[in-house]
């Protein structure tokens, strides 16, 4: 009795069409996984927010005004640098909750390379105010005090977004016949309202560097809101702290 062997092996044809079918699925597959992962450092980046609204409420509870920064700088006027910490660890246990899962720099230690100078991205002139200090050094790894802008470039500036005060041509506190002047934590009691910091991690950049469209900006207002903003509205450094919730 004569027993037929097995196949040894696939046939190009059945190998052409597995590989047909992995790179099909691949194209499906990393999009979806791609856009899970963003929803997800949305979601954690939107928590942070919260946190951070509910910590500088307390802060203003506890001290009557509003902190200096969130997380915190470290002051090089002295020898050494001392560092500077608000939020941390007394309202936010967490040095991660002043961290979007976006941001590239993941060292929080505070060395030279780790540390940035901060720009606020208005006019210096008229300010008045210790909220601009050039002798303060950022955090690279803090989201929330300031960022890169834009992140696709090695020399881009470090802007700063948690001012008390932003309005350069305010010059006497309380003295103001703009409304959205008002809107600024340098005074006691500003409104709801009022921005206290965004997060630019969300957003991509074309190849030029200009902020591709639908891009959005994670913004957080003094009532506790954190919404997806559009970018395009928080691009014009002078005008970030004018974001309102409506939009």
């Amino acid at each position: 009795m004569r027993v037929r062997g097995l196949r040894g092996g696939f046939t190009m044809i059945e190998l052409l069409t597995v590989i047909a079918i992995i790179a099909i699925l691949a194209a499906v597959v990393f999009p979806v996984f791609g856009t899970l992962r963003k929803n997800t450092a949305k979601t954690s980046c939107l928590t942070n927010l919260h946190s951070i609204a509910q910590a500088i409420k307390m802060y203003k509870d506890d001290y009557r005004v509003y902190p200096e920064a969130l997380y915190g700088y470290v002051d090089r006027t002295v020898d050494p640098p001392v560092q500077h910490t608000f939020l941390y660890p007394q309202y936010i246990s967490d040095r991660a909750g002043f961290r979007c899962p976006l941001n590239p720099e993941r060292n929080a230690d505070a060395i030279a390379s780790r540390l940035i100078v901060g720009l606020n991205g208005v006019t210096q002139t008229g300010m008045g105010s210790s909220d601009l200090n050039y002798s303060w050094l950022y955090y690279a790894w803090d989201s929330y005090d300031g960022t890169r802008v834009p992140h696709n470039q090695p020399t881009a500036r470090y802007l700063v977004h948690y001012l008390r005060r932003w309005d350069t041509h305010l010059l006497d506190v309380g003295d103001t016949n703009d409304p959205a002047s008002t809107r600024q934590l340098i005074f006691r009691y500003p409104p709801d309202t009022t921005v206290i910091t965004w997060c630019t991690y969300h957003r991509t950049y074309l190849p030029d560097g200009s902020i591709e469209p639908g891009s959005v900006d994670m913004a957080l207002f003094l009532d506790g809101r954190a919404k997806a903003v559009p970018a395009n509205l928080m691009v014009a450094d002078s005008q970030a702290h004018l974001v309102t919730p409506g939009i």
